[in-house]
């Protein structure tokens, strides 16, 4: 039987729109909300959807194919549905606020009749809108350096009280006692853990029914033996969910406790981290000077390099000496031990691996006590580069230095444009040759490296 009637002419003003795009493979349901007057735009419109040349089935050089009669059936099927929905959606919204009841039951029935805290909220669902050196800073911080500073010390604040939370749990367990949400929000009180109640009841529940002393005596273990990899974390994000996203992938790599992370996932939630992003952590008055930002100076921060510390007081074994007078030496002046470097010594240090893939800038800064009488000083300062584990080394920059104290060294591309690129099999090496030019004994504090990601 012929179908000549299915052929149609373009129209210019004429709406296409392809049968494929109606009855092809189904898409992803979505719920959408619209005023009275849009739904009754949308109403109008589908009038034209009752027209069979609004749809193509195929597509010709001059002409069109509208559909065949089972394609317009199921199309005109999906159109009065659409219609229909359109004018109202009571089903869906009775069984939105059958949930809603639902909800307001179950916490009618679980949630804490008291022991809350003031301003706890009841779930997690706020989100710091805090971003690095996005406008000002929080108003605890005066620039956005103390505020980097301050990450630091309320990461280190908040892992730490959840290593003592640990510590009280394994008490309660070894005594008997029930571990109950009230008891749950004593063990918190005074610390920065707090977490929302919904929160909070979760994690009693994990408690109860998976958790033993042994087992939160092997969190608080694993806190401590990562404790900096998680600082670390949260202080090289700009926000507070890039901190989150880093604290779960430190986590799903780093845990090896037969019990699985749920708890400590809870301890860690949206609200203890944005006090930290928002500068509202409680009581910081009181115990900030416990900490130090030092803890974070060999963290990675992506898009921003990373620093290497050496501290001759404790360093001291990860360098070698050669040349006389060319030791870590301590003039009992009281202001600890420095490297001492005569005019032919040098010292290297042991290589650093595993670092951060990347090209990167290097800076370095040298400290001196202010107050040892030590006369002017000065190096040569070596960075060499190894890709077969140490056989070979290359110079990739030098300069010589001196100075009668701090002194700040960077290698500038537009002087030197020999970038540091480091891969998965780059050593890195520092050498420092003493007194340079000179003739006197080079004395150094503190060795800071600096590796900005260009």
């Amino acid at each position: 039987m012929s179908e000549a009637w299915r052929v149609k002419t373009y129209y210019d003003k004429r709406i296409l729109i392809p049968t494929g795009d109606v009855l092809g493979a189904p898409r992803p349901d979505m719920l959408v909300c619209l005023t009275g007057v849009q739904a009754s735009l949308l109403r109008n419109m589908c009038q034209y959807l009752h027209r069979r040349s609004t749809f193509v089935s195929e597509y010709r050089n001059t002409t069109y194919l509208a559909p065949t009669e089972a394609e317009w059936d199921d199309i005109q099927a999906i159109v009065a549905e659409t219609e229909d929905i359109l004018m109202g959606c009571e089903d869906y919204l009775a069984l939105l606020q059958c949930i809603c009841d639902g909800v307001r039951e179950l916490k009618g029935v679980n949630w804490p009749a008291g022991g809350t805290f003031d301003g706890q909220p009841d779930y997690d669902d706020y989100t710091s809108p805090v971003e690095y050196e996005v406008g000002d800073p929080p108003a605890l911080f005066a620039t956005w350096d103390d505020w980097r500073d301050g990450v630091c010390i309320g990461a280190q604040k908040l892992f730490d009280d959840l290593s003592d939370l640990m510590a009280k749990l394994q008490v309660w367990y070894s005594a008997g006692a029930a571990i109950t949400f009230s008891l749950f929000q004593s063990l918190v009180l005074a610390s920065v853990v707090v977490p929302p109640v919904a929160v909070g009841l979760a994690i009693v529940e994990v408690l109860v029914v998976a958790y033993t002393a042994l087992s939160v005596l092997a969190v608080e273990e694993w806190i401590g033996d990562h404790k900096h990899g998680l600082v670390c974390a949260v202080y090289g994000a700009a926000t507070q969910p890039e901190a989150m996203a880093a604290i779960a992938a430190y986590v799903a790599e780093n845990w090896d406790l037969l019990i699985g992370p749920q708890f400590f996932n809870l301890l860690v939630n949206q609200k203890v981290v944005s006090q930290i992003f928002d500068g509202t952590m409680p009581d910081w008055d009181d115990w900030n000077d416990e900490f130090s930002a030092t803890y974070c100076q060999d963290c990675y921060i992506p898009g921003e390099g990373f620093t290497v510390w050496y501290n001759f007081g404790a360093d001291c074994p990860k360098f070698t000496f050669e040349g006389d007078m060319s030791t870590c030496y301590d003039p009992g002046d009281g202001y600890g031990v420095i490297a001492q470097l005569w005019q032919e010594g040098h010292m290297h240090g042991d290589p650093l691996v595993g670092l951060a893939v990347g090209s990167y800038l290097v800076s370095m800064q040298s400290f001196h006590a202010m107050n040892r009488p030590l006369g002017e000083t000065g190096a040569m300062y070596r960075v060499r580069t190894s890709v077969n584990e140490g056989q070979n080394w290359t110079d990739r920059h030098y300069q010589a230095c001196k100075s009668n104290g701090d002194m700040v060294y960077d290698w500038d591309p537009e002087t030197n444009d020999d970038y540091l690129t480091i891969t998965e099999d780059t050593w890195v090496d520092l050498s420092i040759e003493g007194s340079y030019g000179l003739g006197k004994l080079t004395r150094i504090d503190v060795i800071k490296m600096i590796f900005r990601q260009t």
